[in-house]
């Protein structure tokens, strides 16, 4: 029997060394589904240095190798089914696995503002959603229903927030895939507050106080020092008898006053919404 010449010895020895002409093989894929930016990890081998993924068109560096695996980090691409394979020392060597990029979870960070209040205008109730995942094409629900949204090139999410009743309201986005973000509180006060309080126009028995504040209702009523003094709206509010609460805006009251002296005294005002909401006691020194 004829000695194997020492050429063909270190032929036969160079194809069994990784990365010198060995096959390379993908025997493993885990998970075999996920969202961008989720690790996944290659099985089988043998790599090296070079490796690189290939997820259908787009070339991954690993974040780790080994000899036996790769890990690599989902880059952002549309959702869908992807053909695998490893690049390495110039050759493709393709995989038996597809690899399946879901759509990612949306994920709410912040809403600004996160607290509103009932008596706002348009531009007060306008919210931004600042988030991850979210992808263009998203919808925002509120309370369970669409609202209207939009995106300012790339910006976060914006909606205008309808008229609600107060409490805790809850905003998700949901992805036009159909995943929806976990739910995020966004809270809308009813509660009344007095600002500030001015004496207006004065008709010798008679004159008005005019009460500046938010979060007003159509049929707020007045404490005065503990004794209750309702609206009146509509009609001529000047053949009224008696002290009465003229209701202007969620912002503006006037409250028509009758004094029995032209003494300044120390009255207590509450503002007090339907349901019990009440402003926090006001103080002001008026005859």
């Amino acid at each position: 029997m004829h000695p194997i010449p020492p050429i063909l010895l270190l032929l036969l020895f160079s194809f069994l060394l990784p990365g010198t002409g060995a096959a390379t093989e993908i025997t493993a894929l885990t998970p075999a589904a996920a969202s961008p930016g989720e690790p996944v990890t290659l099985s089988g081998g043998p790599f090296d240095d070079s490796a690189r993924v290939i997820l259908g068109e787009v070339e991954i560096v690993p974040d780790q190798s080994a000899s036996r695996t790769l890990l690599f980090t989902v880059p952002s691409l549309p959702p869908g089914a992807y053909a695998l394979a490893v690049r390495q020392q110039d050759k493709l060597w393709p995989s038996p696995f597809i690899f399946h990029l879901r759509e990612p979870t949306p994920e709410i960070t912040a809403l600004n503002p996160a607290n509103l209040d009932e008596c706002a205008d348009e531009a007060e109730h306008r919210v931004s959603v600042d988030g991850t995942g979210i992808l263009p094409g998203a919808v925002v629900l509120l309370d369970g229903a669409v609202v209207p949204s939009a995106s300012d090139g790339g910006a976060p999410l914006h909606f205008t927030v309808p008229i609600l009743p107060g409490g805790l309201h809850e905003v998700k986005v949901v992805n036009p895939g159909g995943t929806p973000s976990l739910p995020r509180t966004l809270t809308v006060s009813d509660i009344p507050v007095i600002y500030s309080v001015q004496q207006g126009p004065d008709r010798v028995n008679t004159y008005e106080l005019h009460i500046e504040g938010k979060n007003f209702r159509y049929v707020s009523a007045l404490s005065v020092n503990g004794l209750r003094v309702t609206s009146r709206t509509g009609g001529d509010l000047s053949t009224l008898q008696g002290e009465y609460l003229e209701y202007i805006d969620c912002r503006n009251l006037i409250y028509h006053r009758y004094p029995y002296s032209g003494e300044l005294k120390r009255v207590s005002l509450q503002v007090i919404n339907p349901g019990g909401r009440e402003s926090p006691v006001y103080h002001v020194s008026i005859p």
